[in-house]
């Protein structure tokens, strides 16, 4: 299923020659082709045969491309660079390298849209869209697809069309949108088995079994793997194989044939080897772990699934990449190592959600009813053109018999008063029976339609219970992870130790949060600190329990470091770890976060902020010591965090706090609360006792927020020395 097909191999797909003959052939063209005494036209022609029907599993395939390539920069020829452009593209994107993909195609599309070579622009279109699809762009592949498909239409090619209708078919799968799929599947299925055109009939067949085995019809899946199977075997589609084979595994596997399983994973990993196609080798390395873990091979399971995220990550297979956490999540529940596997479940979630969200969705909907649009606009010009012709051909009739009747009129004048007559009787016969059709058709559909909606109000109620239980099964998970965040959080006592009165005002925005709160005593020193991770809800937590651990683990490690040097290194590790994971969140992950360390016998305050500010009150007087503004995480203009030093007196009263307070919206005005009112309030309750200020707070919170949502996560630190 995870083929998108290279719709530059139709244009070979008629070569039955053996591999030996193919590669003469070759060698010859590109003879002619680098031969400086032959005249240009012979040396043009050879190099698009060259390129034409070469594949880019050849291993000369890239120096073919460059030695036309010098040909046409030689010539000048637009025509030979826009052919060698697209076939760049075809091997960039076999390589798994498509960016690069993406720019000679763009150059191939731009020269073939100038002449309108519908055909060239069908295959620039279909491998643009491969490119897009193996990112996990669906938005994009399907836009790219639908424009290979209008193209080739125009040329009447029936296995390009079956191409890119099976490539259609894919984007839905990955969609989830299986009934589409298979419409897709069934109608490139139909056009490839008219043409008996083996490759594709393997690839077709494959996908159909694919869908049937989600279904859980493993009978109908296993049918249709065979015949796979048998067609790519037939046509030495071994990329085909290798993955049919993984399917045939993941079967044998649900129905407890773990041997069976091996056995056909194995088959597929030779082959992928042989072939050097590494998203393929990554797809069943993540297969062959789950098997293992079934037959309770852990450690080994481990290594595989290693190398198959390796492998994704390097090629930036997004798709991939969301099934290997499913199987971390699998051979985690095996192992009963439940707290990663909810962790590796929420990773597998998050990940699916991103490539086959409501928005992406929407998109692919609003694309294809553009695209049905346009076919029907076309559809009625022709009807229209047709029309037309045959309103012409009516009155011409209409004249003609206009004349006749009227020289003959004055002869037949009582026959036409009969004919008429009978014309009428006739046209009431006609009526009736056409009405009793009509009321028989109508009860006929009427009892269908009764049918269709009982049917649809059992499956609505099927639906409504799967909801249910999956609704229950993530807040389940979004529970657990609250009890786990909490048991971070430290208790307000903490605080009490070294301050005279405290508290801690802490609203999250979901149940789970992507603020924190922290301290930590060493008995010289007393570590307290404030923080807003990026994002909210469960995104926001997992960032805020990872910012906990770094933080405890840099000052358990490093007890000599000031508040500015704890930052720098946080950010650090912030740094590495979002760009070990993800590149493309470089500058969206981190936190901002105040900290500040006391001395236990002087009362000395080190201070130092990421965005965060750092507020004393004195004897009622307001001081703000204002953080550096950057974030801990990949900021453009990054610089050293700055230390504050402040001696504390009695009396003194502290706030550390994030921006959710002063941020909310208002349920009437739908303005925010605002930095210079929620500073008004601190003035007005500073002198009061902490448990009574974290009363005021929360009250006029909830009296300015009202009805209105929730933006963001609260957190206020108050503290009385």
């Amino acid at each position: 299923m995870k083929r998108y097909t290279f719709v530059i191999i139709i244009l070979i797909s008629s070569l039955s020659l053996c591999a030996k003959d193919i590669k003469k052939i070759h060698d010859s063209l590109a003879q002619v082709v680098s031969n400086p005494n032959l005249p240009i036209e012979k040396k043009v022609d050879a190099a698009k045969n060259l390129l034409q029907t070469t594949w880019a599993d050849d291993p000369n395939f890239l120096h073919y491309i460059k030695l036309c390539d010098s040909l046409s920069l030689a010539i000048e020829d637009q025509e030979l660079k826009a052919f060698v452009n697209l076939n760049y593209g075809q091997y960039f994107n076999y390589i798994d390298q498509y960016d690069s993909a993406r720019e000679y195609l763009s150059k191939a599309y731009e020269y073939y849209s100038k002449t309108g070579n519908h055909r060239f622009l069908a295959a620039s279109c279909g491998e643009m869209g491969n490119s897009y699809c193996f990112n996990g762009d669906y938005r994009q592949c399907l836009d790219w697809f639908l424009r290979a498909l209008d193209h080739i239409y125009k040329v009447g090619d029936t296995p390009w069309i079956a191409v890119n209708l099976n490539n259609i078919g894919n984007v839905y799968y990955y969609l989830s949108d299986t009934d589409r799929a298979m419409e897709y599947y069934q109608q490139a299925y139909k056009l490839f088995k008219i043409k008996n055109h083996s490759q594709g009939i393997a690839l077709t067949t494959n996908n159909i079994g694919v869908i049937f085995k989600d279904r859980g019809l493993l009978d109908s899946a296993y049918k249709y793997f065979s015949m796979a199977i048998d067609h790519a075997k037939k046509s030495n589609y071994l990329e085909q194989l290798s993955e049919t084979y993984d399917h045939l595994s993941t079967v044998a596997l649900e129905l407890g044939k773990i041997d069976s399983a091996l056995s056909y994973i194995e088959e597929s990993i030779k082959i992928a080897k042989l072939t050097g196609n590494k998203s393929q080798l990554a797809d069943a390395f993540s297969i062959k772990a789950e098997i293992l873990g079934h037959k309770q091979r852990y450690s080994i399971a481990q290594q595989y699934l290693d190398s198959a995220y390796n492998l994704a990550k390097t090629i930036g297979a997004q798709e991939i990449i969301k099934n290997i956490f499913y199987t971390k999540f699998v051979l985690d529940t095996l192992q009963h190592n439940y707290q990663s596997a909810i962790q590796n479940y929420i990773h597998y979630t998050k990940l699916k959600d991103s490539l086959t969200g409501e928005k992406i969705r929407k998109d692919i909907a609003n694309l294809e009813s553009v695209y049905q649009l346009k076919l029907a606009e076309k559809e009625n010009r022709l009807l229209k053109a047709k029309q037309e012709k045959q309103q012409l051909i009516i009155e011409r009739h209409r004249i003609i018999f206009a004349s006749i009747a009227f020289v003959v009129l004055l002869i037949i004048v009582f026959f036409v008063i009969l004919w008429k007559q009978y014309k009428r009787i006739r046209k009431y016969n006609l009526e009736l029976e056409s009405k009793n059709k009509e009321i028989t058709q109508k009860n006929i559909i009427l009892n269908q339609q009764k049918e269709e909606i009982h049917s649809q109000k059992e499956e609505i109620e099927r639906q409504h219970k799967e909801l249910v239980y999956s609704q229950k099964k993530i807040q389940e998970s979004i529970n657990y992870a609250h009890r786990i965040q909490s048991t971070l959080l430290p208790s307000t006592n903490i605080f009490r130790l070294y301050f005279r009165e405290a508290f801690v005002l802490f609203i999250p925005q979901e149940v789970v949060s992507g603020d924190f709160y922290w301290a930590e005593d060493t008995g010289n020193k007393f570590y307290f600190a404030v923080g807003d991770c990026t994002g909210h809800g469960v995104p926001g937590a997992f960032i805020s329990m990872m910012v906990l651990t770094m933080l405890k683990e840099i000052v358990k490690t490093h007890p000599d470091y000031t508040a500015a040097q704890i930052l720098s290194q946080m950010r650090d590790n912030i740094k590495k770890t979002f760009a070990a994971s993800d590149n493309s969140r470089l500058f969206t992950d981190g936190a901002d976060v105040a900290l500040a360390i006391m001395e236990t016998r002087t009362f000395e305050v080190n201070f130092a902020g990421a965005y965060r500010p750092f507020y004393l009150f004195r004897q009622g007087n307001l001081t703000v010591i204002k953080g550096d503004r950057q974030p801990l995480g990949s900021y453009l203009k990054e610089k050293p965090f700055t230390d504050h030093f402040i001696k504390l007196e009695k009396g003194d009263v502290i706030y550390l706090f994030t921006d959710g307070y002063h941020d909310q919206i208002a349920a009437t005005s739908l303005r925010k609360f605002m930095i210079n009112h929620f500073k008004k309030i601190l003035e007005q309750i500073q002198h009061l006792d902490m448990n009574k200020q974290k009363q005021v707070l929360e009250d006029t919170f909830y009296q300015w927020k009202q009805d209105a949502p929730q933006i963001d996560d609260v957190t206020v630190l108050g503290l009385k020395l």
